[in-house]
């Protein structure tokens, strides 16, 4: 089988505006998770880690 290596601006042409609009939102929710690992992996008091546990 071969392998086809894409960079992201390869599939411009190719996705709609629906699909632009879930990358778009699945980065913003990357981005908070992201945030919010920080946090946790920080010396934050146990309160905060546990109520960021949760939402995760």
């Amino acid at each position: 089988m071969s392998k086809i290596t894409l960079k992201a601006q390869d599939l411009d042409d190719y996705l709609t505006k629906e699909d632009n609009n879930i990358l778009e939102e699945m980065n913003k929710n990357y981005q908070e998770v992201m945030k919010i690992f920080h946090t946790c992996s920080t010396n934050q008091s146990v309160k905060k880690r546990e109520k960021l546990y949760k939402i995760i």
